[in-house]
């Protein structure tokens, strides 16, 4: 199989020095020698690599190059390389990807949400249309080192040094954009969180990334993170919740008003609940999983408040209209604030 290119399959400019040549074949015998690469196609590669190699030293294949090994005689020196293969992919140049974190609260998260998402990218410059030059496109010339491609190296592709990659040498850059034919401008993208959706996952919009003169625009991967609720916390799938109660409900028994995500609830407190016991309220909990039905539990660590006096100095097991409860009060005069909260 010929190459019309023997400096693309390196991926050295032209006129390379020989030290260069020989660390690009260095560079590329590690990845596609037979000795260390399964994959089948490795021995063709390896066959252009030394066919370029040949073709620029003005000399035969280096020796110890074939299946069996390297000898003294090859660019290794006789040394032995222990190389954990990458795998051989192609395609086309894309632009860079970019990261966003968006925060949604845990009824978001339990019923999904669905909207649009601003954030800043690379887009073509307004000052020369994606040119990069300032008095158009006469002023462009094709590069000479990758006669175009704006990538140097058949078989692993990297950024031409000559033309930052572009494939094209400019007289007078925008001054806009300063020649690279892209700026920073405001995009909006369609954002879709599946119900259930777990903090730190990470949702993929395509190609709505940064753009890249001669290729595809990037992702963009958006990370989504839970926003402190004031009175919930998340295990999982599980919700946790802290419930104040009086000494009576926790001794004889009774019944709480508890905030949800789906509203108010009652919890019923059994007779002889201590301290810091924990109640579960099954179902009340996020979705299992994106997308799912069946939900984990809401659990609610029960706080028994050690009331208050009304009447100082009285003498006796006192009425429970006689004793007040602060924290109890104060709770259940926001249980439906919190309950309404979105």
């Amino acid at each position: 199989m010929a190459f019309s290119n023997p400096y693309q399959i390196l991926g050295v400019p032209p006129g390379a020095s020989q030290q260069e040549i020989k660390d690009a074949y260095r560079s590329l015998a590690k990845q596609y020698h037979p000795d260390l690469n399964d994959d089948p196609g490795a021995s063709a590669k390896m066959q252009a690599v030394n066919d370029a190699y040949a073709e620029l030293t003005g000399g035969g294949k280096p020796q110890g190059s074939q299946q069996q090994g390297w000898g003294p005689g090859s660019p290794f020196g006789g040394f032995t390389v222990f190389f954990n293969g990458m795998p051989f992919g192609g395609g086309s140049a894309i632009g860079s990807h970019i990261e966003i974190a968006y925060q949604i609260t845990l009824k978001q998260a339990l019923a999904g949400l669905e909207t649009d998402i601003q954030y800043d990218r690379l887009d073509t410059c307004d000052g020369c249309g994606g040119s990069g030059s300032a008095s158009g496109a006469g002023d462009v010339r094709t590069c000479p080192a990758c006669r175009g491609s704006g990538r140097m190296g058949l078989f692993v592709p990297i950024p031409c040094q000559s033309c930052g990659g572009r494939g094209q040498q400019i007289g007078h850059p925008c001054p806009l954009c300063s020649g690279r034919g892209m700026q920073r401008k405001t995009a909006k993208a369609r954002l879709v969180i599946p119900r259930g959706m777990r903090e730190l996952r990470v949702l993929r919009l395509q190609e709505v990334g940064n753009s890249l003169v001669g290729g595809r625009r990037g992702d963009v991967f958006v990370k989504i993170m839970y926003r402190e609720h004031p009175f919930f916390r998340t295990s999982g799938a599980d919700l946790l919740c802290i419930v104040p109660v009086t000494v009576w409900v926790a001794t004889f028994g009774g019944k709480t008003r508890v905030p949800t995500l789906d509203g108010e609830a009652e919890l019923a407190v059994p007779p002889g609940t201590q301290n810091g016991q924990a109640l579960l309220m099954k179902g009340l909990g996020l979705p299992l999983d994106s997308g799912s039905v069946p939900r984990g539990d809401l659990r609610v660590q029960v706080i028994v408040e050690v009331p208050r006096l009304r009447t100082p100095g009285l003498t006796g097991w006192p009425d429970e209209d006689q004793l007040d409860y602060p924290l109890v009060g104060e709770y259940e005069k926001k249980v439906g604030e919190i309950a309404g909260m979105p």
